[in-house]
């Protein structure tokens, strides 16, 4: 991918220490000493990112930190001919196994050479301590799984005792503060209950790329990074929001839904289309006519 971007286009091994808006310019900082000043920036610096904290601190500081999603994970790796051999062929696919308030995702990495094994545990408490993977003992772990299906169980060995929090933001209020705007997991991380945070990401991209390619003079930089708020927050916000709310349907304690499969099922396949096969296209034609309308 270097290849392809001109030379000098990427800096790497870099860390942003601050950004500051210096009149119509942006001065970025970083660790290492170096200092730019350039006309716009773009934070796409994840979950714990500094750009979201200045972006949103003095207006929305409640919205800074990341909330827990009330789910842990416990993660592992195991060959795929050990997998077979305790789960036959389900570990050649991927598979979501359900059970109150609790799941099983598996599916095949490494060029199916091993299975890839996340359990997903929900929580009711709070997260206390630090947003980060905690150590625990394996008996602990071990105790969680005591319902679980055998073969599933018969996996345990090659799944760490560490939990692993999961952290999202369902209710940024903007992704942009005069010429600093946010991309990806800093302006919208997500749960990962329909597969769809990454993909909005790309989504933000899209929009972002767009409607910049349309500035012609620095001072419209503000209004590009207004369209793509307008236009890309109320989608990404949805998909957030959304995939918290799935997790309790995949966890079967949705208050709708239950134990009915054929309900989760039903649910999923009117909802997920919607995320799959949204109008792009329609909304790069609407970033084009808002950003020309508020630089007209």
């Amino acid at each position: 991918m270097k290849s392809l971007i001109p030379e000098g286009t990427v800096k790497f091994n870099k860390r942003c220490s601050s950004v500051e808006q210096h009149g119509s310019k942006m001065v970025v900082s970083f660790t290492d000493g170096d200092v730019i000043e350039v006309d716009g920036v773009i934070g796409c610096d994840g979950i714990k990112g500094i750009t979201r904290r200045m972006v949103l601190g003095e207006r929305y500081p409640e919205e800074v930190k990341s909330k827990y999603a009330h789910t842990y994970v416990y993660r592992g790796i195991a060959p795929m001919e050990d997998a077979k051999r305790v789960c036959g062929t389900y570990a050649e696919d991927a598979r979501w196994w359900m059970m109150k308030g609790k799941g099983w995702a598996m599916y095949p990495i490494s060029r199916g050479t091993e299975a890839n094994i996340v359990a997903f545990m929900q929580d009711t408490d709070e997260w206390k301590g630090e947003q980060a993977a905690r150590e625990v003992e394996r008996e602990e772990m071990e105790a969680e799984f005591v319902d679980f299906d055998k073969r599933l169980k018969g996996l345990l060995p090659w799944v760490k005792p560490m939990k692993w929090p999961l952290f999202h933001h369902p209710d940024t209020p903007t992704y942009y503060n005069g010429r600093l705007c946010l991309l990806g997991d800093s302006a919208h991380a997500s749960s990962p209950s329909q597969a769809a945070g990454a993909g909005q990401g790309l989504e933000d991209a899209l929009i972002l790329s767009k409607v910049l390619g349309l500035v012609s003079d620095p001072c419209q930089v503000d209004a590009a990074f207004q369209v793509y708020d307008a236009i890309r927050r109320p989608r990404a916000q949805a998909v957030v929001r959304e995939s918290y709310e799935v997790g309790t349907a995949y966890y079967l304690v949705h208050p709708d839904f239950g134990d009915d499969l054929q309900k989760i099922t039903d649910e999923a396949n009117n909802r997920l289309p919607k995320i799959w096969w949204y109008d792009l296209e329609g909304d790069v034609k609407k970033a084009e006519e808002s950003f020309g309308e508020l630089t007209r």
